[in-house]
């Protein structure tokens, strides 16, 4: 008896665990259809996670993006990646829904704002650039944030991205954070078909 209330608490601490995970449907992936590197990775990544079609943006970045210094200004930003985000998770009626993207490889790194946030930072404030001097003092506050480490705790508990998205003020004006698939070589040739195999 006792052995099955074990295993039963098990599996229902693993469920537990997998509701609180970030679903397919709740992530926007974006590819640089310039780029096959991006294509093929994005492609792959898409059917490994089960990312719906709907969920998939692709963005007309130039040859440019690709050079060694990977970096893009803040209107180039605003033109080639936020606003096609953006139009798309408003066209697709995805607001409600998504609480992260996922670039796939070939993508700049670094926006050159001031200071110069990266890739990731500058879609988790969705564009809207922060003064200069929070960014540069490590002071600008975001919802995600529980507060500094201190002997009594953090100053919020830890949540799930699941949280926010239940949570006021709508998603739409909260932070969305973001992740980079590769960058560099991320060959996926025949080596990474064979490891999917096993």
């Amino acid at each position: 008896m006792r052995r099955c209330l074990y295993i039963l608490f098990v599996m229902a601490l693993g469920l537990a665990q997998r509701a609180a995970a970030l679903a397919p449907h709740e992530l926007l992936l974006a590819i640089n259809q310039n780029s096959p590197r991006s294509l093929e990775l994005a492609n792959r990544y898409a059917l490994l996670r089960g990312v719906p079609p709907e969920n998939i943006v692709y963005l007309d970045l130039p040859a440019s993006v690709l050079a060694p210094a990977a970096e893009i200004s803040t209107d180039a930003f605003a033109r080639l990646i936020w606003r096609p985000l953006e139009t798309a998770l408003s066209e697709r009626h995805l607001l409600g829904r998504i609480l992260g993207v996922a670039y796939s490889c070939d993508f700049p790194v670094r926006v050159s704002a001031t200071p110069a946030l990266s890739l990731t930072g500058a879609t988790f404030v969705r564009g809207r650039f922060p003064p200069p001097d929070l960014v540069a003092t490590g002071l600008y506050i975001s919802a995600f944030f529980a507060g500094p480490a201190r002997r009594e705790g953090a100053v919020a508990p830890s949540r799930s991205l699941g949280w926010f998205r239940d949570a006021a003020p709508p998603l739409r004006l909260l932070p969305l954070p973001a992740m980079l698939l590769g960058h560099g070589d991320t060959s996926v040739g025949d080596q990474s078909q064979q490891s999917i195999g096993k």
